[in-house]
């Protein structure tokens, strides 16, 4: 069923919940009112400041309409709450060892070593949860092709956002590669079919890798980053909705 804008408006200033304000948000996005959206989640998070939903959704929107600045800021703090809470993976690994899921554990002990490089005993413990896997420091580089291959084999993320942080990082094959798989997995999503084809009569010819493969790694290293930061909002989105249902 329709919902009227001004049924919107009025369930948006009548004190809605999380839950609520991000739904409606989300639609007025999806109309395109992109300087109303920023301006209402502005207002949102100053009733709701933890409202990471929302706040995530104020990153994207802010991309979208060229605020890379305010995007940058919101993005900023969005990684800091999301730092502050690396440890609960740790504490998630050491359940799941407990309960002999040592893949889990080891899954949960990766993303805690991303956050925390330097904690030695954090890793010396992956070490004994999967013997044959090389360690995973961010710092390391693989060094041959096969590496390489291994060190990509990450979890495939494909979302606008994503998208946008290659194209304002100059990655145009790369920000066009997502939007491809993003309107793949969603036909009806005109906003990415739109900017896909915007970035395609943009393209540039791709700059040849270096023969030593140095700027491959360097964007396996990036993507490595942003796969682990969109793990995290994903369960920061499931623990506020939690949040937002109590």
């Amino acid at each position: 069923m329709e919902i009227s804008n001004d049924l919107l408006n009025k369930i948006l200033h009548n004190g809605p919940s999380q839950a609520t304000l991000f739904l409606i948000l989300s639609r007025m996005r999806d109309e395109g009112h992109l300087e109303e959206v920023i301006r209402e989640c502005e207002k949102a998070l100053d009733l709701y400041p933890d409202a990471i939903r929302i706040r995530q959704l104020l990153a994207e929107v802010c991309i979208e309409a060229g605020q890379i600045s305010k995007a940058e800021s919101e993005l900023e703090s969005i990684t800091s709450d999301i730092d502050k809470l690396a440890p609960s993976y740790r504490m998630l690994s050491n359940l799941y060892n407990r309960q002999k899921k040592q893949e889990e554990s080891a899954r949960a002990q990766r993303l805690y070593i991303a956050h925390r490089p330097d904690d030695q005993e954090a890793i010396d413990l992956l070490e004994t949860l999967q013997p044959q896997e090389p360690s995973l420091e961010l710092d390391e580089e693989p060094e041959t092709e096969t590496e390489i291959a291994e060190a990509a084999d990450l979890p495939e993320i494909a979302t606008s956002t994503l998208a946008e942080i290659y194209f304002n990082q100059g990655q145009i094959p790369e920000a066009l590669e997502t939007y491809e798989r993003v309107v793949s997995r969603n036909p009806d999503d005109n906003r990415a079919r739109q900017r896909l084809e915007e970035l395609k009569r943009t393209l540039e010819p791709e700059e040849p890798v270096e023969a030593n493969g140095k700027k491959e790694r360097i964007r396996i290293k990036k993507e490595k980053m942003i796969s682990v930061l969109e793990k995290w909002l994903a369960k920061l989105r499931e623990q506020s909705e939690s949040y937002a249902s109590v």
